[in-house]
């Protein structure tokens, strides 16, 4: 994994605001092609996307399109909703902080981009299979939909960070907490080594709670700017005040 925990870290002394996103992706979609590197999913990324990125988002995508370029050149990866499911939740959770929500759907759809797909289609498949399982379904007639069925069925469906992310949405739409023993037991419904899948659960709760911290750190120093600022503007006020008495009391003496 990336070093996500630095990064928030610096991300956390940014204070400088940046202008709303303006993305150059128009007619890039008719050309969208599976990179066979990850140099080839970072330079379609940053063509579509066209700007610098923040330290945080910065290192999401760096690491996301790592990890997934990487599986689906595998010869058993296969697209799955499950998976768009957890990309859009990680974009949700780790595009947080950009300025804007047309600079977060920037650099979601510029991802997407980069990894050979579809934007709208990834976000569409994300909420149809979200909105399936919350419409009070239990866990065993979750394993029924056809997405599952079709990992379970393949038997070395591709195992990726975000295809992980989006089975814990899953869980979590049935009421069932993600831990040792559920994983074990959704990994065998789906014929999935339970082993990477626990080690993605506790990295993405690691990296969840720095991401707060760091956001409760930035909001700490907005609140001590501002503090500072109204002591300015009091003392500067109390000076002008001051000035104005002694030119009135100097305008009587005379």
């Amino acid at each position: 994994m990336l070093p996500l925990a630095a990064a928030l870290q610096l991300s956390a002394l940014r204070s400088a605001p940046r202008r709303a996103a303006v993305s150059p992706q128009m007619g890039l979609l008719d050309g969208l092609k599976t990179p066979q590197t990850v140099g080839e999913a970072k330079d379609a990324f940053q063509k579509a996307y066209g700007r610098p990125v923040g330290t945080i988002e910065q290192v999401f995508v760096q690491e996301i399109l790592s990890l997934s370029q990487m599986a689906i050149v595998a010869s058993n990866y296969e697209y799955s909703r499950v998976w768009s499911a957890g990309f859009q939740g990680l974009c949700e959770i780790f595009l947080s902080g950009c300025k804007t929500d047309g600079d977060r759907e920037a650099i979601r759809s510029s991802m997407c981009i980069g990894l050979g797909m579809d934007p709208s289609k990834v976000k569409r498949d994300a909420e149809e299979v979200i909105a399936q399982v919350s419409d009070g379904m239990t866990e065993e007639q979750l394993f029924e939909l056809s997405d599952l069925k079709k990992i379970a069925a393949k038997g070395n469906f591709k195992y990726t960070y975000v295809l992980g992310t989006g089975l814990v949405k899953m869980m979590q739409a049935v009421n069932v907490e993600p831990g040792e023993a559920s994983i074990d037991r959704w990994c065998e419904k789906l014929n999935l080594r339970p082993n990477a899948f626990k080690r993605d659960w506790t990295y993405y709760q690691s990296a969840v709670g720095k991401l707060d911290a760091a956001k409760e750190m930035m909001l700490q120093m907005q609140v001590s700017a501002k503090r500072q600022e109204a002591a300015r503007l009091a003392k500067k006020a109390e000076a002008a005040a001051k000035e104005a008495e002694d030119a009135e009391a100097a305008e009587t003496a005379a």
